[in-house]
């Protein structure tokens, strides 16, 4: 995808644009035992050829279908690569998901899904082949166009409601006994073709599977963010459905099943397994290909086992009866050991838009910190820094949670095991956006009308 040109279309559009969350993953990233036992499948030659850092792209300027999309970096060369096999919608968050096969990887990938109506917010998997014999990066690492597929989450049962499928809101209750539900990730009838007149956000998150399913979807809304895998059980990942409630007649009417009305959101824990569909047999059993022709899973049984409990109290000044929940579930980082971080995007009640630590063995969640919302007394220009950068209340919020354990003390050269063994869930770094700079000193392309107002210097 080429780039406006800088001069005509200023210097806010240029570069990686829109950039949210990054993964980076390590080669053989999921070759490990936890507690002496296999995390999932083979114990060697799990995950990508080499160090890649997943990038993405919640927004992109220059149109034709195209709002964002998947980059990789080659982390030893520095070579960067556009991914619009993986997605061209509004992306947020990509992550890796361990397949359990050393020929084969997974990405998760968080697309927004598309503004027409009934094509909203599913759950999408790139599975892809690893060519180890290639010398490009892309081949190597199960990410050419030629090594894969789009995968979606649908239900045998043929539900297609996000919310109905999920049995929310009834299931963010704490006191819900949520019964898992079984369900498939099936290839969608497209693969990339080169053109966005045909390959493109709509088309793409509108599109039926192979076998003429319609995809698990929020109705008519195109919101979810951050996605994580599971560390100790890297087959299974967790998903920020952060406008669900959007999807929901009782949420946005008010109704009291639904506490926090519109702004209501919750997460989806899934798991698949690959390794079932990955076998010789089954291979030569499938009738999918790749764009290349070769051969493809044609389906991988999955299930939905978990939903966030997000009905409960989790910030100061949040005692009205329909405050109770998690607004916006936005940043999402599953720790070893099990329990979850989650971070509110910007709007929250109560004037701060809160992190959590949730436990999904017990449904409890503990609040720990907080992001000043735009109607907090403190938001102002000594709590937004660089000083001069404040222009007016803007809501802060909590992105990119990071364990930062192993980075600090495993030495080099070091193996996935060891890294693995070092994460201790509880050193963790998070980002705080502050967000007000857009029209403060701080911006070069509204420095000029602002310099006589606000006295900016020379930009």
């Amino acid at each position: 995808m080429a780039s406006p040109n800088c001069d005509e279309a200023g210097s806010a559009q240029c570069g990686l644009y829109g950039h949210c969350g990054s993964k980076l993953a390590l080669k053989h990233e999921f070759s490990y035992r936890v507690n002496g036992a296999p995390a999932y499948g083979a114990t060697e030659g799990v995950g990508f050829e080499d160090d890649v850092l997943l990038i993405s792209m919640e927004g992109h300027p220059i149109g034709d279908g195209v709002r964002g999309t998947i980059n990789a970096l080659d982390v030893r060369t520095g070579d960067w690569y556009p991914l619009p096999q993986l997605a061209v919608g509004t992306v947020e968050m990509a992550f890796t998901i361990s397949t359990g096969h050393p020929d084969w990887i997974a990405v998760g990938i968080q697309d927004y899904g598309s503004e027409v109506e009934g094509c909203g917010s599913g759950w999408n998997v790139w599975i892809g082949k690893k060519d180890k014999t290639a010398t490009h990066f892309l081949d190597r690492n199960g990410l050419g166009p030629n090594q894969g597929r789009i995968y979606r989450v649908v239900d045998p049962a043929g539900e297609t409601d996000m919310a109905t499928f999920m049995e929310w809101p009834a299931s963010g209750r704490p006191d819900y006994n949520f019964v898992p539900k079984a369900a498939r990730l099936e290839p969608i009838e497209l693969v990339f073709d080169g053109s966005y007149a045909t390959f493109n956000a709509d088309a793409v998150n509108c599109a039926s599977t192979v076998q003429g399913s319609t995809p698990i979807r929020m109705t008519g809304v195109d919101k979810q963010e951050w996605g994580s895998v599971n560390p100790d059980k890297p087959n299974q990942w967790a998903m920020a459905e952060t406008g669900l409630g959007l999807s929901v007649p009782a949420c946005v009417a008010g109704d009291d099943s639904c506490p926090i009305g519109r702004l209501a959101s919750t997460a989806a824990f899934l798991e698949a397994q690959f390794l079932e569909k990955l076998t010789p047999a089954a291979l030569a059993a499938s009738t999918v290909t790749s764009r290349n022709g070769a051969k493809m899973p044609d389906f991988v049984n999955a299930r939905l086992f978990h939903v966030l409990a997000d009905q409960v109290f989790i910030g100061p000044n949040r005692y009205a009866s329909n405050s109770r929940g998690y607004e916006y579930v936005d940043s999402l980082l599953w720790l070893k050991g099990g329990k979850v971080l989650l971070a509110e995007d910007a709007g929250a009640l109560g004037e701060y838009n809160m992190a959590v630590i949730y436990d999904p063995a017990t449904r409890k969640t503990v609040p720990i910190a907080g992001a000043l919302g735009n109607d907090n007394h403190k938001m102002n220009t000594v709590n937004t820094v660089p000083y001069g950068s404040f222009d007016r209340p803007r809501d802060q919020e909590m992105t990119g949670f990071y364990d930062w354990s192993a980075a600090m003390s495993v030495a080099v050269p070091y193996t996935p095991q060891d890294i693995y063994d070092a994460l201790d869930g509880k050193h963790v770094v998070v980002n705080n956006q502050m967000k007000g700079y857009y029209q403060g000193c701080m911006s070069k392309v509204r420095c000029q009308p602002l310099r006589a107002k606000s006295g900016c210097p020379v930009c």
